[in-house]
């Protein structure tokens, strides 16, 4: 029997794949990799192991993916169009990375991931597997057998593989640098994002009136304490968290050979922006043009530079 291993969230679709994926033939083992998501990984192992899997780990790559990207995008501001920060698209290769050395420990020839074929995620995956493992077999059973959200939850009922009431209304990506939520009620532009697609900020009723001042200290590009307390990266970003949420609109990739038939579809094929915002939480609509950014708070923050030591001409 060929083994497959499956780049695991513990979502719908990454769920529903793990069953697919026996019903072809091959044993799955998932590899949840935790990049600094809130989630309690001891559910997503039981689901995971509902759904069939020979094996699910999980992978502490919260440092790893703080000291090894998340530096890089603090250091050069990486912002999409000037300023829309990345989640997503920061964490995609450190997983890849991940699941790759998981398939070359178990000596597995396929790996697999859960994306649809509308977003960007899938290029994110693929472009990783095939850089870091082109000898590697790759499947995207949810984009290429072309399961829709309504019957990937129609499967995960027959197959007794339990999903949460928020997983049945909208797709939750999340990680150190931020959450995002898609699909559900946010596929129309025209409707305000409702109050249970956020799960880090509060409502507007529920804000502070007042201002916060927030001093953070770098040195050399990255942070290094809160308020004059010296913390770690991951520390620092966690403390932060929940600052600010966005409205976000996008054009998202959508492959040339398949007709236009959504607005998402329609706008912008072939080009592939990140889907995240920086520390604060998003909802994403399929449509193009931006809706203002919703402060939690006011907030001004004082920033303050360590003194670098000289060095020399490096000679």
């Amino acid at each position: 029997m060929q083994k497959a291993v499956l780049a695991y969230s513990g979502g719908l679709d990454t769920s529903v794949t793990i069953r697919w994926l026996i019903e072809q033939g091959y044993e799955v083992h998932a590899v949840a990799v935790d990049v600094g998501q809130q989630e309690d990984f001891a559910q997503i192992v039981a689901r995971g192991e509902t759904a069939g899997a020979a094996s699910v780990r999980v992978v502490d790559a919260v440092d790893r993916y703080a000291a090894e990207f998340l530096t890089h995008a603090i250091k050069t501001n990486a912002l999409y169009e000037g300023k829309y920060p990345m989640v997503s698209g920061l964490a995609r290769p450190c997983i890849v990375e991940e699941v790759v050395k998981v398939a070359r420990e178990l000596g597995a020839e396929t790996v697999a991931h859960g994306c649809t074929g509308k977003g960007n995620d899938q290029v994110r995956f693929e472009v990783g597997f095939y850089v870091l493992a082109p000898d590697l077999q790759v499947l995207a059973p949810i984009r290429d057998a072309g399961i829709p959200r309504e019957k990937a939850l129609a499967l995960a009922a027959e197959w007794g593989i339990p999903v949460g009431a928020i997983v049945s209304s909208y797709s939750i990506d999340e990680n150190l640098w931020g959450r995002t939520a898609e699909c559900g009620p946010l596929e129309d532009p025209w409707v305000a994002p409702p109050e249970d697609a956020f799960a880090r900020t509060r409502a507007e009723a529920g804000r502070p009136n007042e201002p916060a001042e927030i001093a953070i200290t770098f040195d050399r590009g990255i942070p290094v304490a809160l308020d004059g307390e010296t913390k770690t990266l991951p520390e620092i970003v966690r403390t932060l968290d929940g600052l600010a949420r966005v409205d976000e609109t996008l054009a998202m990739f959508a492959p040339p050979a398949e007709p236009a038939t959504t607005p998402l579809e329609e706008v912008a094929v072939g080009t592939i922006p990140p889907t995240d915002v920086v520390l604060l939480e998003e909802v994403i609509e399929p449509v193009d043009a931006s809706a203002p950014d919703e402060l939690l708070t006011d907030v001004a923050v004082t920033i303050e530079t360590a003194p670098v030591p000289d060095v020399g001409d490096g000679a």
